[in-house]
């Protein structure tokens, strides 16, 4: 969890460096990071919990393929 933590809020960072509208960009990778930060507590005992982050991630990819294609369809019209 805490990999993945990591990892999502090192994507938003990079992100951060881009070019324009890349940083915008990288407002996406927080929904990613705080849905992971939502389990930072769950042990062994109780895993199940973690099936209620997996759904989340489902819906959280959905949404965010919507922004990034709105965005990149946005970029090329005004370019």
């Amino acid at each position: 969890m805490w990999v993945s933590a990591a990892l999502y809020a090192g994507a938003g960072l990079l992100m951060l460096l881009t070019d324009w509208p890349g940083q915008l960009a990288a407002l996406l990778a927080v929904p990613y990071l705080l849905n992971v930060l939502r389990f930072r507590t769950v042990t062994d005992a109780d895993s199940g919990r973690a099936n209620a982050g997996w759904k989340t991630f489902l819906w959280l990819n959905y949404l965010t393929g919507f922004f990034v294609t709105m965005l990149l369809i946005w970029w090329v019209a005004v370019r």
